[in-house]
């Protein structure tokens, strides 16, 4: 049975990338967590191991 009672919170990720390649890998996972947004700006509601997940993701690229 799925738990439909997950919290989750709303983020804001935005991001000033100038290296086209880095830029379009971070914005196709930020995408991927995302309900809405443009350009380099999205909103994410994310559970907390979401949000652990994304933040994990991004963090290979520094």
């Amino acid at each position: 049975m799925l738990n439909l009672d997950i919290k989750r919170q709303l983020f804001l990720c935005c991001y000033d990338i100038s290296d086209t390649e880095r830029r379009d890998r971070v914005c196709s996972i930020v995408k991927s967590f995302a309900i809405g947004g443009q350009y380099s700006c999205y909103e994410c509601f994310l559970s907390r191991s979401e949000y652990q997940m994304l933040h994990r993701m991004l963090n290979a690229f520094s």
